[in-house]
C-alpha cells in the first residue's frame, strides 16, 4: 500500500471482511449464516431478512453489510438498505 494510500482508505471498509478477505475465518462465520438462512427458508420465498437491535452499537451495519456480500457473491439478487436515518453508516462501508 502506497503511504497516501493509508490517509485516504476509509478505516470502516476494514469491517467488510468478507470482501475483504474471503477466505478469513470471520467470512467463513458470514457464510455459514448465509446458509443457514437460506436452509431454513423455504426455496424462493424469502424476499426480504431484516436486521435490527434495540440498542446501539451492536454489529448490525457490519453483520448486514458482510452478510449482503456473500449472498451477492453466491449469485442471488441482493439490495441492500440502510434504515437508520439518524446515523447512516452502509455507505461508508461500501463507498
Amino acid at each position: 500500500m502506497a503511504p497516501n494510500q493509508e490517509k485516504t482508505e476509509n478505516p470502516e471498509r476494514r469491517k467488510v471482511i468478507a470482501l475483504l478477505e474471503p477466505m478469513s475465518s470471520a467470512a467463513e462465520s458470514y457464510r455459514n449464516i448465509r446458509s443457514s438462512i437460506f436452509y431454513t427458508a423455504p426455496e424462493g420465498d424469502m424476499k426480504v431478512l431484516t436486521v435490527t437491535s434495540s440498542l446501539p452499537r451492536e454489529g448490525k451495519t457490519t453483520t448486514v453489510v458482510n452478510l449482503a456480500v456473500v449472498i451477492a457473491q453466491c449469485g442471488k439478487k441482493t439490495l441492500l438498505i440502510d434504515g437508520d436515518f439518524h446515523r447512516p453508516k452502509i455507505h461508508r462501508l461500501l463507498g
